[in-house]
C-alpha cells in the first residue's frame, strides 16, 4: 500500500488467508509519479498469486515435528562442542593472499613486528617491506580478530591470522610506521632526484630562449620562409607563429607535390653549410644534373686522363654559385646541426613537467610535516609500556623510527624551503619561456604547477627537431645515391674513351707494319699479296689492355673525389 488509508473510508478488515514469508521493504508515505495508485492491466496478468504461495508459504509445524526438529538441533549441538571451527575474520581471498605472502617473507609475527620497530633494515629490505604493507590487518579485521581471540578454545586460527593478531597487537600503527620509515629512506634520493629535474628543466629554458642559439636562427629562418610564401595574403608578414605550426613544414608540398618545405630549408641549410647559393645547390644535387648528361648526345671525351667536362656543371649548364659566409655568419655553417642542440635538452625536460615537479615538492613538504608530528606526539606521550619486548632480555625495545624522523627533519627543512623558492623562480621562467614564442599560458604566483602549456610547447619543439633530423639524414641518403650514380657514368665514359684511344693506336700500328713490308720487297704487289693477313682493327667494342683500365679507375676516382670532396 501506499500511505495512509483516506480519513473517513472504512478500516480494512484484518487478514485472515495463508501467512507467506515477509520481504521488508521502506514503503513510500506518499503517492504519486510512479506511485500514483493506477493498476496497470497486464501486472494482473503476471503476478500468479498460486505461485507466490506455492513458494513462501509458511506451513504450521505440529508438535511432534517441532520437537524432532530441536532435538536433531541439540544432538548437532552437543557433537560441536569437541570439535573448533574455522575463523571468520579474515576469509576466501583475503586469507589465501596473506598465506602466500607469508611463505615468501617468512616471518613470523614478533619477529616482524621487532623488526620494525627498530628499523632493522636487514630483515626488512625494500621487497619485504612492500611485500608486508599488503598483509598487515585493518582495524575492522583486527577488532574481529579481538574477539577471536577470546574464543580460541573453540576457534582454531590459521598461521595468516596468527600473524595478523600478533602484529596488530605488538604494533597497532605498524602500516602508519612502515609507511614513515620509508619515507625517511627514500627522502634524500627524492630531494635530490627534484633538485635534478628542476636544473634539466632550467637548462632547456636556457637552450631555447637564446637568441644566439641555431635554434633561435633556425626558427627565424622558417619565419622568413613562411613570410615569402604567404605573400599577399591575410597570413603574410607575421611577427611569428606558434609552435605546433612547425608540424606543418613536413605537410605543405612544391607545385611537383613531392618536395615538402622541410626538404627545402633542409636544402638552404645545407647550401649555407657549404657556402653556395641554395638554388644552385638544390639544382647541382638533384637528378637533373644526372639526366642531363645521360640525354646527351655529345660522344664521350677521348683523352682518358681528363674526366667527363660535366663533372663540375654537367652539361646542363649546372654551376654552383658560391657564397662567402664563413667570415660575416660563421654561425651559418652549423645550423644543420640545431638538432643536436635541442634534442637532449627538450627530451630530458620532458620528464620532468612543472606541474610533477610541483607534486614532488609538495610531497617533500608533507612528508616533513608528518614526521615533525609524529614525534611531537610521541614525545609527549613518552609510554614505554607500548613498545614491543625483547625476546631475550624482555626490556622494551627502542624506538628507532623516532630518532630516523627527527634526524631527517632537522637536516632537510632548510633545503626544502630554499627548492620551493627555486620552483617559485622556475615557474617565472617557464612562463617567460612561454612569452618568448608567443604562447599563451594559466601560470601566476598562486597556480601550483600550470596546465601542462610548457609540455605543449617542448613537444612541438622536440618533433620539429626530430623530424629536421630525419629529413636531413634522408637529403644526405639520396645525395650520396647521387654521387654513386655520377661516379659510375664517368667511370663508364672514361672505360668508352680508353678503349676508343686502344682501338686507334692498334689501327696505327697495323699501318706502319704494312709499309715497311712493302718498302723491303721493293714494292712488290705479288709479295705483298701473298703475305699473311693482317689482324683487323680493334673496334670500339673491343677491351683495352687491362693496364689503362687500372688507370682510368684511379683517375676516375681521383676526379670524382675532387668533385664531391666539398659537397658531400
Amino acid at each position: 500500500f501506499i500511505g495512509k488509508p483516506a480519513p473517513g473510508a472504512p478500516a480494512k478488515p484484518a487478514y485472515t488467508g495463508p501467512k507467506l514469508k515477509s520481504f521488508f521493504w521502506k514503503k513510500v508515505q506518499r503517492g504519486g509519479g510512479l506511485w500514483d495508485g493506477k493498476d496497470d492491466p497486464i501486472v494482473g496478468e503476471i503476478v500468479e498469486e498460486k505461485y507466490l504461495r506455492e513458494v513462501f508459504e509458511v506451513k504450521k509445524e505440529d508438535a511432534a515435528a517441532k520437537k524432532a526438529r530441536e532435538e536433531e538441533a541439540a544432538r548437532k549441538a552437543e557433537l560441536e562442542k569437541g570439535k573448533k571451527r574455522n575463523g571468520c575474520v579474515v576469509t576466501g581471498q583475503r586469507l589465501q593472499n596473506v598465506g602466500i605472502t607469508l611463505k615468501k617473507v617468512k616471518l613470523t609475527g614478533d619477529v616482524a613486528a621487532q623488526a620494525i620497530w627498530t628499523c632493522n633494515t636487514t630483515i626488512l629490505n625494500d621487497d619485504t617491506l612492500e611485500q608486508l604493507v599488503k598483509i598487515l590487518p585493518e582495524p575492522e579485521e583486527m577488532m574481529g580478530l579481538k574477539n577471536e581471540a577470546t574464543m580460541l578454545d573453540r576457534i582454531a586460527w590459521s598461521p595468516a591470522e596468527k600473524f595478523m593478531y600478533e602484529i596488530g597487537m605488538a604494533i597497532p600503527d605498524a602500516k602508519d610506521r612502515i609507511g614513515l620509515w620509508r619515507a625517511a629512506m627514500e627522502y634524500e634520493p627524492l630531494l635530490t632526484s627534484t633538485a635534478d629535474n628542476i636544473k634539466t628543466l632550467e637548462r632547456a629554458i636556457e637552450v631555447l630562449t637564446s637568441k644566439s642559439s641555431l635554434f633561435a636562427t633556425v626558427m627565424k629562418t622558417v619565419l622568413q620562409v613562411g613570410n615569402i610564401m604567404n605573400r599577399g595574403t591575410s597570413h603574410g608578414d607575421a611577427a611569428g607563429f606558434q609552435m605546433e605550426n612547425l608540424a606543418m613544414l613536413s605537410l605543405v608540398k612544391g607545385v611537383d607535390s613531392k618536395t615538402t618545405v622541410l626538404e627545402v630549408l633542409v636544402r638552404m641549410l645545407m647550401a649555407a653549410q657549404k657556402e653556395v647559393s641554395a638554388s644552385s645547390f638544390a639544382a647541382y644535387m638533384s637528378d637533373k644534373r644526372l639526366k642531363d648528361d645521360e640525354d646527351s648526345t655529345t660522344p664521350p671525351p677521348s683523352n682518358i686522363t681528363s674526366p667527363s667536362s660535366t663533372s663540375e656543371g654537367g652539361s646542363g649548364g649546372l654551376a654552383l654559385e658560391p657564397k662567402a659566409l664563413k667570415d660575416k655568419f660563421p654561425k651559418a655553417l652549423q645550423l644543420v646541426e640545431f638538432p643536436d642542440e635541442v634534442i637532449p635538452v627538450v627530451t630530458a625536460a620532458l620528464q620532468c613537467p612543472l606541474q610533477a615537479l610541483a607534486q614532488q615538492l609538495a610531497q617533500l613538504n608533507h612528508s616533513l610535516q608528518r614526521m615533525r608530528k609524529v614525534v611531537s606526539e610521541t614525545k609527549s606521550k613518552a609510554n614505554t609500556n607500548s613498545s614491543p619486548k625483547d625476546a631475550v632480555t624482555g626490556e622494551p625495545l627502542p624506538d628507532v623510527l623516532m630518532v630516523q624522523l627527527e634526524e631527517c627533519a632537522t637536516a632537510y627543512t632548510q633545503q626544502v624551503s630554499q627548492l620551493t623558492l627555486v620552483h617559485q623562480s622556475l615557474k617565472g621562467d617557464v612562463a617567460m619561456m612561454l612569452e618568448y614564442f608567443g604562447e599563451k599560458h594559466s601560470l601566476s604566483d598562486s597556480s601550483e604547477g600550470g596546465g601542462g602549456e610548457e609540455v605543449a610547447l617542448l613537444t612541438h619543439i622536440l618533433q620539429f627537431a626530430k623530424d629536421f633530423k630525419e629529413c636531413y639524414e634522408r637529403v644526405l641518403k639520396a645525395d650520396e645515391e647521387l654521387r654513386q650514380k655520377i661516379i659510375r657514368k664517368e667511370r663508364r665514359q672514361l672505360k668508352e674513351a680508353a678503349a676508343a684511344a686502344g682501338s686507334g693506336a692498334t689501327s696505327v700500328a697495323a699501318s706502319s707494319a704494312v709499309s715497311r713490308t712493302a718498302s723491303t720487297t721493293g714494292g712488290c704487289t705479288v709479295a705483298a699479296s701473298a703475305s699473311p693477313t693482317p689482324p683487323p682493327a680493334a673496334t670500339p667494342t673491343q677491351q683495352p689492355p687491362s693496364d689503362m683500365l687500372v688507370v682510368a679507375d684511379i683517375v676516375d676516382e681521383k676526379k670524382t673525389r675532387e668533385n664531391f670532396s666539398d659537397l658531400l
